[in-house]
């Protein structure tokens, strides 16, 4: 791996391993022989030119001076920092953590090299605290202890592990599944009120008719209409035995109307189903998703779960103003990472059949308590236009920034969902 001329690439490795009997977490210091320092610290390295990347020079470090194997290669703490080599020049150096296997009922025996180290101990985060000299130890430890070494040792785990653990275990039925309670109206029944009702490829006055309807035909159109920019509304629906188009308000009568054009803000008594862009209606939905997420080049798999709590506005009637919004909330777990977030949800207008979902969310990060900020692209894709329960497709993209150690080390982590939604 090449390497600035101004500066060399050193890691920091923390290895740290949990004792089953008691879930207390301990981690690995090793004291530096008495002409490099006498001091203690965790594993620590330069990267050398065969080192493919910083964690393959951090695992290599991790064998070289303990002889452990961790349970997985060596993941970034997202933390890293500068400073002036006693022997002359800039060095940076990125930190690392490693979980390795407990002992048969004791703590992982450990092979020191007495070329640099004279000593090597177990021992709990708070006691190892207490003999670092260097701020750069500090700051990593504090870290490690809150994202990967906390645990109440009374209930065996913390919250983020149990939630973690438990969607583990439900990710596998919902595999490619996504369940959402949405709205039982998301496609409803109607009939066709004058003869030749044109339904027309793009909803405007002025889109290409493909195909017409006689007086009484029953049809299924969308739950939601979209407002074309002279404040027409629209339905989406299917031509039998023809395309997908869209049908104009006044051109059709819907089932059970008073109830449905209540819900979607059309004024009953209006006549010809006129509809009230100032009107209001809402929803409920809750979802699952089942996502593979890349905080750099470490891949893990996990699954979301969201609750939304969905209104539709209406804000005029120019353009396509009226839209769904949504307020959620969410749980995020992949890897050993878990998050808590908030979601501001809005489906965009699509002329297609396909709606895309887009999500600007906020939260915490449980094991930190960092803040973390993204943005979710989604698209749903219903296979049949049905009056009842149907299945739509699902894949969603999502770009997070977490920030931790004060907002001093953001941390980017990319996730891609797919699955299968169930509208109920």
């Amino acid at each position: 791996m090449s390497e600035s001329k101004k500066e060399k690439l050193k890691v920091q490795v923390w290895i740290w391993s949990r004792n089953p009997a008691d879930q207390t977490a301990q981690v690995l210091m090793l004291k530096m022989r008495q002409d490099r320092g006498g001091y203690w610290q965790p594993v620590t390295g330069g990267v050398e030119p065969e080192d493919q990347d910083l964690e393959s020079a951090a695992l290599r470090e991790l064998r070289e001076e303990t002889g452990l194997e961790p349970l997985r290669p060596p993941k970034a703490l997202g933390f890293e920092f500068t400073f002036q080599s006693r022997w002359g020049g800039l060095c940076r150096e990125s930190v690392f953590e490693a979980e390795v296997a407990w002992g048969e009922g004791k703590a992982p025996a450990v092979k020191i090299d007495p070329a640099e180290h004279v000593e090597s101990k177990w021992m709990p985060a708070d006691e190892a605290r207490k003999l670092l000299q260097f701020e750069s130890n500090v700051q990593p430890l504090e870290i490690l202890k809150k994202t990967r070494l906390s645990v109440d040792p009374s209930k065996g785990r913390d919250i983020g592990s149990a939630l973690k653990s438990w969607t583990r275990k439900t990710g596998v039925a919902l595999l490619l599944g996504l369940c959402s309670l949405q709205n039982a109206y998301a496609v409803q029944d109607a009939t066709s009120a004058i003869e030749g009702a044109e339904v027309r490829k793009e909803p405007r006055t002025s889109g290409e008719v493909v195909g017409k309807l006689f007086q009484g035909q029953a049809i299924r159109v969308s739950d939601q209409p979209v407002r074309d920019l002279l404040g027409n509304a629209w339905y989406r629906t299917k031509v039998p035995d023809g395309p997908y188009g869209y049908i104009n308000v006044r051109d059709i009568h819907l089932a059970d109307v008073e109830k449905l054009q209540q819900m979607h803000g059309i004024d009953p008594d209006a006549g010809d189903n006129g509809y009230d862009p100032s009107g209001a209606g809402w929803t409920i939905s809750a979802r699952g998703l089942y996502m593979g997420a890349a905080e750099f080049l470490n891949y893990s798999v996990g699954t979301s779960y969201e609750g939304e709590f969905a209104v539709n506005l209406g804000w005029g009637n120019k353009g396509y103003a009226r839209r769904k919004f949504a307020l959620g909330g969410a749980y995020v777990g992949f890897g050993d990472t878990s998050l808590i977030l908030g979601s501001f949800v809005t489906r965009l207008y699509s002329e297609s059949r396909a709606e895309p979902e887009v999500r600007v969310r906020g939260g915490i990060e449980m094991e930190t308590g960092a803040i973390s900020a993204g943005l979710n692209l989604g698209m749903r894709f219903p296979f049949s236009l049905v009056a009842g329960a149907h299945i739509s497709g699902y894949v969603e993209g999502a770009g997070l920034m977490i920030f931790r150690d004060s907002g001093a080390n953001a941390v980017p982590i990319a996730s891609l969902g797919v699955g299968l939604a169930l509208h109920l």
